[in-house]
């Protein structure tokens, strides 16, 4: 059977990527997340970044850090090597407005494309008029949009930005609530001592590192509060640069702790209490 158009551009587009050192696949749609894989042939345990694309604006961003069987079984390293991008209505509709398809890449530690993706678009039912001549052919794709590179980095977020704006205040959405797994993130239930409660501005991710890090004694976070500082300031600069440029989890109550502003004697101006 010979390979139709769709097919034989996912197998180019991943002939390109392997000669770059990069495997991947983009498996497709389901619900209302984008599913896949990529691996760096070169450094096979490393989590790569991935990110959706219109017209090179980054609409998306995620970790391939989900581990799936079939992908252990057929030695794709660990197997932690798969991703799933959220494709929320407004993704949807920025697709549309910018061609009708997507590029998948990888954008760490190189943009590397492995695949593409289009939205499914709701095709209304026909009439028993005659089609018109413009309801016969495609819509023309709009042209490329002139942005520079900054504005393509930024354009998803002020897409979004615009929208809410568009709003009555009436109608603006609150932010959602955390999902299960990031609450038990950030919950101050001790999970070693289940009827004890975490010291303030501890949370469960963070006593998590304590533990993981076998820094329990050298931070007494319970015991000694002024440790907790001390924890942080550890946290926010051994811990953090472990993690290959991905941002540290801080709940809002630790950023404002660490922004507050704090006055002491011989300074001109107060300094944040990070600083």
């Amino acid at each position: 059977m010979p390979w139709g158009k769709t097919a034989l551009r996912h197998k180019l587009i991943n002939l390109k990527a392997r000669s770059s050192g990069v495997r991947g696949n983009v498996d497709g749609a389901q619900g209302d997340a984008l599913f896949g894989w990529a691996q760096l042939t070169a450094e096979p345990t490393r989590r790569l970044r991935v990110g959706l694309f219109a017209r090179g604006a980054m609409l998306a961003e995620t970790v391939a850090n989900i581990h799936r069987d079939d992908l252990e079984a057929a030695g794709i390293g660990d197997g932690r090597h798969a991703f799933a991008i959220h494709l929320s209505a407004a993704i949807k509709d920025l697709v549309l407005a910018n061609g009708g398809q997507a590029d998948i890449k990888v954008i760490d530690p190189k943009s590397v494309k492995i695949g593409t993706w289009s939205p499914v678009v709701d095709v209304p039912a026909p009439t028993d008029a005659a089609p018109s001549s413009a309801a016969t052919h495609s819509a023309p794709k709009p042209p490329k949009p002139a942005r520079s590179d900054l504005q393509n980095v930024l354009y998803s977020d002020a897409a979004h930005l615009k929208a809410a704006l568009a709003l009555p205040a009436s109608k603006v959405q609150t932010r959602a609530p955390l999902p299960e797994t990031h609450a038990k993130l950030f919950a101050q239930t001790d999970y070693i001592t289940t009827d004890a409660t975490l010291p303030d501005r501890m949370y469960g991710y963070t006593e998590y590192i304590r533990y993981r890090d076998r820094l329990d004694e050298t931070f007494d976070t319970a015991g000694t509060p002024d440790d907790i500082d001390h924890f942080y300031k550890r946290y926010l600069t051994l811990y953090s640069a472990m993690r290959g440029g991905l941002r540290v989890p801080l709940s809002a109550e630790v950023i404002a702790h660490l922004n507050e502003p704090i006055l002491f004697g011989g300074s001109v101006g107060p300094f944040s209490r990070i600083m």
